[in-house]
């Protein structure tokens, strides 16, 4: 029997397949040591998770509109407003099962077949595929390291000159390289965008999550942004609440009302329990516990920009947001005669501790390490990682 043959032109998640991977091995006996996984390590603040089971108490146990229940977007209306400075009403919020659906949905709203979205390498590994399950064509432009894994203002003219482009994907702060975009280069890219009647969706979901004093600024803030940008956000970083699957966008009412269009029959409405903890969750403060949360991955973040230039063939760039480190080791690649991926996979194998490999966000010669992990599961993989790489170096043997 035939089947489509989509799932053959997509490709499988591989940070999602490294923790399958080394899950499996830890029911084997292995100690495994996950720096694979993007998702806080802490539980749902308390208050959020009782909100959840107040909702099932209260019976908000049935179908909602599709674009949710008008509360949790007056909700998600006020917490744009308190913590990013955006301005949107209500009937601008569509509530979404996670923030990936809402990607996905909103590239179905903004692409006919064929159409052209840009996306910055390194990007997030779903990018690429979620605009081919929208029928259009992904068009990849690779930044550079030496640039903070930023575009210039000229690759940006050069690749709007050379293409059609129906919108822009934008991540900022970036997974996998904590990269934030300044307001300056946000002004260049609302520019060109506005000049090309491109649309920018910005996938703002580590944008509570930045360090040393920088700020999240939003292309929806720049002058110009607003009636072309589709701000995507959720709760999974900032509140840790990956499981709950609650994601929103705000954008023009038109786009708006057509994402709800489509989810109607995709999904119908997100998961009602879960909106009862958003209600919560955003309708309030809760910046206390996502800075206890912030503190954390600050004080890790330090830790691995102390360790991680120690290690030889390894290069680094210190992330201004989210939470991880995507240090070069091209050195070591071209040492042992690997990719980056052989050297995922023996790092896995040889001393248990998961890592991604950069082809998986489009840039070979890296590696993506998560420090949404305990600092002592940090300092424990830093210390098999060094005595690793320096006996691969010396030639050396590990003992088993």
């Amino acid at each position: 029997m035939r089947i489509s043959n989509l799932p053959g032109q997509i490709s499988e998640s591989k940070t999602l397949a490294i923790t399958a991977l080394a899950a499996q091995m830890r029911t084997q006996g292995r100690q495994i040591i996950s720096l694979s996984a993007g998702e806080p390590d802490f539980e749902t603040p308390r208050v959020i998770r009782e909100a959840g089971i107040q909702a099932i108490e209260k019976g908000w146990t049935r179908y909602t509109p599709a674009a949710g229940k008008p509360e949790v977007r007056k909700a998600v209306a006020d917490s744009l407003q308190r913590d990013f400075g955006l301005n949107y009403k209500s009937e601008e919020i569509c509530i979404t099962a996670g923030t990936k659906p809402a990607i996905y949905e909103s590239l179905l709203v903004l692409l006919n077949r064929g159409d052209k979205a840009l996306i910055f390498a390194p990007y997030w590994v779903s990018y690429p595929d979620l605009v081919k399950m929208a029928a259009g064509e992904p068009i990849i432009l690779k930044t550079q390291e030496k640039n903070g894994f930023l575009p210039t203002k000229s690759d940006l003219e050069k690749v709007f000159a050379e293409h059609d482009l129906s919108c822009v994907i934008l991540n900022s702060p970036s997974n996998p390289t904590g990269t934030v975009w300044p307001p300056d280069l946000l002004e260049d890219l609302v520019g060109l965008c506005a000049d090309h009647e491109t649309w920018i969706l910005s996938d703002e979901i580590y944008g509570q999550i930045t360090y040393g004093g920088t700020l999240h600024v939003s292309p929806a803030e720049i002058r110009g942004g607003r009636k072309l940008t589709v701000v995507l956000n959720g709760l999974s970083k900032a509140y840790s609440m990956t499981g709950w699957r609650l994601g929103y966008l705000a954008a023009p009412k038109d786009v708006t009302k057509a994402v709800a269009k489509i989810q109607s029959q995709m999904i119908g409405n997100a998961c009602t329990i879960s909106q009862g903890a958003a209600l919560e969750a955003l309708g309030k403060d809760h910046s206390k516990e996502r800075n206890e949360m912030l503190e954390a991955f600050s004080h890790r973040r330090g830790y691995l920009l102390e360790r991680l230039p120690n290690l030889k063939g390894f290069s680094l760039r210190a992330p201004a947001g989210a939470f991880y480190m995507f240090p070069g080791v091209q050195a070591l690649l071209d040492h042992q005669n690997w990719d980056d991926e052989r050297f995922c996979m023996e790092a896995l194998q040889e001393i248990g501790v998961a890592l991604v490999p950069g082809s998986a966000f489009g840039f070979p010669g890296h590696i993506r390490i998560s420090f949404a992990a305990s600092l002592d599961d940090l300092k424990e993989a830093l210390h098999r990682l060094e005595t690793w790489v320096t006996a691969l170096w010396s030639g050396s043997k590990l003992a088993n």
